[in-house]
């Protein structure tokens, strides 16, 4: 598992499609924060191998972000 730390207690949301997406999806998840950083980090690690997998299909970059985020769902969908 990639070892990404996802910090939820910002008040700047940060830049970059990928890392917009997770701090979305941070406020909406519930419970201990431990268990929370666990499904960010475990959504990350799916979200980082999605975009491997789309550039290696040929996609430049940010495609393949955009790309992986699609797939994966909404941050409320994904958060329910």
């Amino acid at each position: 598992m990639a070892s990404h730390r996802i910090t939820t207690h910002t008040d700047t949301r940060p830049e970059g499609e990928l890392a917009g997406y997770l701090y979305d999806l941070a406020a909406q998840l519930r419970g201990p924060r431990r268990v929370r950083e666990a499904i960010l980090t475990e959504l990350r690690d799916g979200l980082d191998h999605a975009t491997e997998d789309h550039i290696a299909a040929g996609l430049p970059p940010d495609q393949a972000t955009t790309a992986a985020i699609t797939q994966f769902g909404t941050p409320d969908a994904v958060a329910d």
